[in-house]
């Protein structure tokens, strides 16, 4: 993970989302993995070694966070969250690539019945090959 390059990082992505045929979401939500095992933009570069469910309370601009992040969360609780200094080091060396990419993951219409992997593929196809040109990455259709 750490020595990936810009490229590695977008047809990682882009194959995981295409093969996965539909985002990642629970309860209405996007997330980074599933209880059934999809993941989203973000979640399938990171490694299952330095993933736990509270990173799930953490936006993509908080997983530059090393070390312990500290989380507000409701009625003014506060909650130490661990950010892996491997994550977080990542996460700043591709943050602008890594954020788009999630951004394209959570901003599929999900009003479209979650099943149709024709439209999602279509939206994915189309959502990457203007990734690739604004960071001046190969792209090639996914089918």
């Amino acid at each position: 993970m750490k020595d990936m390059t810009s490229q590695e990082i977008f047809d990682r992505v882009f194959d995981h989302l295409i093969d996965q045929g539909g985002p990642a979401v629970d309860k209405g939500s996007c997330v980074y993995r599933t209880r059934d095992h999809k993941m989203c933009a973000v979640g399938c570069v990171i490694p299952d070694s330095y993933y736990h469910p509270d990173l799930e309370k953490l936006s993509v601009g908080l997983l530059n966070t090393k070390g312990d992040y500290f989380y507000y969360g409701p009625n003014s609780s506060v909650e130490k969250i661990y950010v892996h200094p491997d994550l977080s080091q990542f996460m700043i060396k591709h943050s602008g690539l890594l954020q788009i990419l999630q951004y394209v993951h959570d901003s599929f219409d999900y009003s479209i019945e979650h099943e149709d992997t024709t439209s999602w593929k279509k939206y994915i196809n189309r959502e990457m090959q203007k990734v690739a040109i604004e960071f001046n990455l190969t792209f090639n259709e996914r089918k």
